[in-house]
């Protein structure tokens, strides 16, 4: 997909130069992180296009780089002020001192989507209106794949393994194949059966592909983890110390674009304003298709909940060494995304 967004440079320095009483101004210069364009980052994207951040005085900057622990080093490194993460690095980021700090929810579903090939299903005698308890079961002895070891989409395969009472390791094959792209020509040559990944990947593979969808997560067909905060904005607790003006003007733009997305009337002018910066390479109506779907994912507002937050700590802690209670606690706030409300 092609980038049209510029790549971090070295020496880029912090924004954190304003004082805090600075009023809003355009020179309040944003670099914000994101490891893929998959549909969970959509709310930034509106919010630049659609010109929020611009109203808000910020002058936002969006690059992508490869993997999520780069997105995190480059905030934490201190050349971008911003990244789009799944909260649980925000834990052990803070569990080895990092210092970093979720202060507004992006997307609140699972966004790795669980699509198989129809041969595969053929043979289990599986559908899409299959029960999920079901469809589970039948992921014993298949071959899926994952973007890497450890990632949330592999996380998610052994998560709703061991849901169907499957032993990962034992009952199925997950292998760590990269991108989409190779997932897709492995599903269509039979080399694995699925794989996990954040759309519009899986889609694609439906319309053009010989797939199915599986398990439609970003719809919370997987019961025990409907309403996941997946993707949050993270920043370094110094820089949201020195720059809470900026922090609250981010929040605003943000939640702006969530009502945008959500409004009936703005919708479209959103779903557009997005594709023909960063998806035009991508089916105008699958693309349309896929947006319909991920609306109910996106949440309402920025906030972000203690129950939200336990739903993390839950997962996370069956794939990674349980962080302290209190630092878990450090890791977010809703101070700004509050401030931003009564602007």
């Amino acid at each position: 997909m092609k980038n049209r967004v510029s790549l971090v440079c070295a020496g880029l320095a912090l924004a954190g130069s304003m004082s805090l009483a600075a009023p809003a101004s355009a020179n309040d210069k944003v670099e914000a992180i994101i490891s893929s364009y998959g549909f969970q980052v959509a709310p930034l994207l509106v919010g630049k296009e659609l010109g929020f951040f611009k109203q808000e005085g910020i002058d936002l900057n969006i690059t992508r780089v490869g993997g999520g622990a780069k997105a995190m080093a480059a905030v934490i490194g201190g050349n971008a002020q911003v990244v789009l993460a799944v909260p649980s690095s925000a834990f052990q980021a803070n569990s080895k001192g990092a210092g970093v700090v979720a202060f507004g929810a992006v997307f609140t579903q699972i966004g790795s989507n669980f699509v198989m090939s129809k041969k595969w299903a053929d043979q289990q005698g599986i559908t899409e209106a299959t029960p999920y308890k079901d469809k589970l079961k039948a992921m014993k002895g298949a071959t899926i794949g994952v973007n890497t070891a450890g990632s949330g989409g592999d996380q998610v395969a052994r998560f709703l393994a061991r849901d169907a009472g499957l032993d990962p390791d034992r009952d199925l094959t997950i292998s760590a194949l990269g991108t989409g792209e190779v997932m897709t020509a492995s599903l269509e040559q039979g080399v694995i059966h699925g794989f996990l990944q954040g759309s519009p990947v899986g889609e694609n593979a439906i319309k053009n592909h010989g797939a199915m969808m599986f398990i439609n997560t970003v719809k919370g067909e997987a019961p025990a983890l409907d309403g996941f905060f997946y993707i949050g904005s993270v920043a370094t607790q110094s820089w949201l110390e020195k720059n809470p003006e900026v922090a609250v003007r981010y929040s605003k733009a943000m939640q702006q674009a969530l009502d945008a997305i959500h409004d009936p009337a703005k919708t479209a002018e959103a779903r557009d304003a997005i594709y023909a910066v960063y998806y035009k390479e991508i089916d105008k109506g699958l693309f349309d298709s896929t947006w319909a779907d991920h609306i109910n994912a996106f949440p309402k507002t920025p906030e972000i909940t203690q129950s939200m937050i336990d739903q993390v700590v839950s997962f996370s802690s069956r794939f990674e060494k349980p962080v302290d209670p209190a630092v878990v606690k450090a890791s977010w706030t809703n101070e700004h995304v509050e401030k931003a409300k009564s602007r």
